[in-house]
């Protein structure tokens, strides 16, 4: 944890447990009464009806934002035409949209004629490239309106109390005694500290999903993934209470998804697309069905990888955000597609951001599921692969109690089994790899 806190953080950290709790409550109540207003039940009632008709809705997004003057300027440039008929085919005639030129153009990408209520959001993503930005505040009801379909359609009921594995620091790091969690009552979270997830500390957090009977668990997959690995890992008993576990913001490996099946037998293991800027969501069904929420973005599917077709980048454009328009912009992401009996193209996973490739010197590319199901991996704490050069690969190892330095030799063969062409290939041993300031563990890294 940084040292750099705010005044408000020291005042929350240095409080007693019952203090930290109302502080949680209270934050949890402001932003209930913001998020979850009378205006985001209307628009909750509107998605699950499905009044949004995406094609209109896009057709008017584009109009609207007209004259913000980087889209005047883009639009006479590229002779584009928001009424054309084919709005689709006309829409490709604008260049892709980086991250690097939304902050570079911020000041006229922001909207001047926007005169609604709005708030600042900010992404960190995994490029480096910070971004903050006005987020509408009927843009966040359309944005929760649209994951609280997701949610109902899987069967989590309004209201329903769940365990949280997030990022943010809920509690100090030097903090050793239990409870390793806060209590949100307005917005019925059971706030779980995941770097206090270990060996020592499993059973309490085991205990209180027992003991609260708490039916739904969310959060990021790399800590329920964890929390599912030490459960098993200690002879705990499989939690059968547990009837959702719902992931967002990382990526749901496969291995993930068996690892948090085996502890939580019950539970339906799900995961949702979004992002802060508003520009594609994408929702899995009860049958693991991937499928892209027309209603409230427009995505493109570009290529990416010309030996994995397969493969696509995701480009979004959101009809939501009025007070900061982003058209054709490109999320970093990449999905894998597939196609079904009737030759309608369909997602069936989310691979991750572009910037968590491998690229090898044979000009491959090869995504996090590369270390997926690694044997010698379910034998350690936790990976992660880094990659300085064209030619290298580091292993970056959290070691567990038992490993056994044998496992070494191991974990490069594994390794080199499933490259195309000679690396150089190293172990490199840290007491624990560095999350990001959101929390999240970054399964590879890539400096290419």
């Amino acid at each position: 944890m940084s040292n750099r806190i705010g005044f408000k953080e020291q005042i929350y950290y240095s409080s007693p447990v019952c203090i930290q709790n109302l502080l949680c409550c209270i934050k949890g109540y402001f932003i209930r009464k913001r998020r979850y207003s009378k205006e985001f039940m209307q628009c909750l009632k509107l998605y699950e009806s499905k009044a949004f008709d995406g094609h209109e809705e896009l057709r008017r997004f584009l109009q609207k934002i007209a004259d913000v003057p980087y889209y005047k300027r883009l639009y006479k440039e590229k002779n584009f035409n928001p009424n054309a008929e084919n709005l689709q085919e006309e829409i490709r005639k604008l260049p892709v949209l980086t991250r690097a030129e939304v902050i570079a153009n911020k000041r006229d990408i922001v909207n001047p004629y926007f005169k609604g209520p709005v708030l600042l959001s900010s992404t960190g993503g995994t490029t480096g490239a910070g971004l903050e930005f006005p987020l509408s505040i009927e843009a966040e009801h359309k944005q929760w309106a649209v994951c609280w379909r997701y949610r109902e359609n899987l069967g989590i009921k309004w209201d329903t109390w769940h365990g949280w594995f997030g990022g943010k620091i809920i509690i100090p790091v030097h903090k050793h005694k239990p409870p390793y969690w806060r209590i949100n009552y307005p917005c019925r979270q059971v706030m779980f500290s995941s770097l206090h997830l270990s060996e020592e500390t499993v059973a309490f957090f085991h205990k209180c999903i027992y003991e609260r009977k708490l039916s739904w668990l969310h959060g990021y997959s790399c800590n329920l993934n964890l929390l599912a690995v030490l459960i098993l890992k200690m002879g705990l008993k499989p939690i059968d209470t547990v009837s959702f576990v719902t992931t967002g913001s990382d990526n749901l490996l496969d291995s993930y998804r068996k690892t948090i099946k085996k502890a939580f037998p019950n539970a339906q293991v799900c995961t949702h697309y979004a992002m802060s800027e508003c520009v594609a969501n994408i929702s899995e069904t009860k049958d693991g069905r991937m499928f892209v929420d027309e209603d409230f973005a427009y995505m493109e599917l570009l290529p990416f990888d010309d030996e994995k077709p397969q493969l696509r980048k995701i480009i979004g454009t959101g009809f939501v955000n009025y007070a900061f328009p982003l058209v054709r912009y490109d999320t970093g992401d990449v999905a894998a597609i597939d196609y079904d009996n009737n030759g309608e193209m369909y997602i069936t996973r989310i691979e991750g951001r572009e910037a968590e490739y491998l690229k090898l010197p044979n000009g491959q590319k090869i995504g996090v599921t590369f270390i997926d199901n690694f044997e010698s991996f379910k034998k350690i704490k936790a990976a992660q692969i880094y990659q300085p050069d064209i030619n290298t690969l580091i292993i970056r190892v959290e070691k567990n109690a038992d490993y056994d330095l044998n496992e070494e030799w191991n974990i490069i063969k594994e390794v080199k089994e499933r490259l195309s062409c000679p690396m150089n290939i190293t172990v490199e041993y840290v007491d624990k790899i560095e999350r990001t300031k959101s929390g999240k563990l970054r399964l590879i890294i890539s400096d290419i």
